[in-house]
């Protein structure tokens, strides 16, 4: 669906329509915190034209990080996400994040389109970041506990997209296309060493789709259909290097990650519970 014409104006009214009290904006705040026409223009060709026959309405992600830094230990993290598909045809999600052991957790709020670019995101979490070390009272070392915790609060928005893709929400067999994104960024922490940072960020992506289908049921025995894999590496404006590997849902016409690798990291991701809702 084509993005109407009353709903262009502010693609954000929709977005924040889904964030119920997860974001409570003051009206000027709020102002801030939209799309341009310019972003908003270069979606038209994107947003599908017909409501795919299962869109998502709720997914249960279950993660493993292997993160570098825990030298070995893998970290498992679990995911709920709540989406819809909006008037405007990008989909709305809210999600709720859990460490392993409650290290961690989290909630958030985002604006996507079809699941492959965060245009709207804002997230709160907070990490417990307490660790035992070893300190020597005379000839006895002791073990000396440091209770602490980290709140970060986030937040990004799209600014400028360009793509050589026909529809980035329809991968074809085979089909090769580069995208680049430009971000606004703010991030705060609490704590210790609180600070706030805003910055842009500019991302440039190079994908190429799978010639060949395969069951989505390989990724949780929820999914239905088929999906088509879609590999993309993608550099940042510094330089670095990442690489993600999507299951582009054919029946839902989404981008879900199912592994993305940095330099520190490798976090893989399956899918064990999934519900739909209705392709009217």
């Amino acid at each position: 669906m084509h993005l109407p014409s009353h709903l262009a104006a502010s693609a954000a009214l929709a977005f924040l329509c889904c964030a119920g009290g997860a974001l409570a904006q003051s009206a000027e705040t709020a102002v801030d915190f939209v799309l341009s026409e310019a972003v908003q223009e270069r979606l038209r060709a994107h947003v599908p034209a017909q409501r795919p026959p299962s869109p998502l309405a709720s997914l249960s992600a279950q993660q493993v990080i292997d993160h570098k830094g825990n030298f070995g230990r893998k970290v498992g993290v679990k995911i709920e996400f709540v989406m819809s598909r909006l008037e405007n045809g990008l989909t709305g999600s809210q999600s709720s994040v859990v460490m392993d052991g409650g290290k961690g957790m989290g909630r958030g709020t985002g604006l996507s389109l079809c699941g492959l670019i965060g245009l709207l995101s804002d997230s709160q979490s907070t990490t417990d970041t307490s660790l035992t070390s070893a300190i020597p009272i005379g000839k006895v070392i002791l073990p000396f506990g440091i209770k602490s915790s980290v709140d970060f609060a986030s937040r990004r928005r799209v600014v400028a997209l360009e793509t050589n893709a026909p529809s980035l929400c329809m991968p074809t067999s085979g089909l090769e296309f580069t995208f680049k994104t430009e971000e606004e960024v703010t991030i705060k922490t609490s704590g210790l060493f609180g600070r706030t940072n805003q910055i842009k960020r500019v991302q440039e992506s190079k994908c190429r789709a799978a010639v060949d289908v395969q069951h989505a049921l390989q990724l949780g025995a929820a999914l239905v259909g088929d999906y088509r894999e879609v590999s993309c590496e993608t550099v940042s404006g510094d330089g670095k290097l990442s690489k993600t590997r999507y299951a582009h849902l054919l029946a839902s016409s989404f981008y879900l990650p199912i592994e993305e690798t940095d330099e520190w990291q490798t976090a893989t991701t399956l899918y064990p519970k999934v519900s739909y809702g209705r392709a009217e």
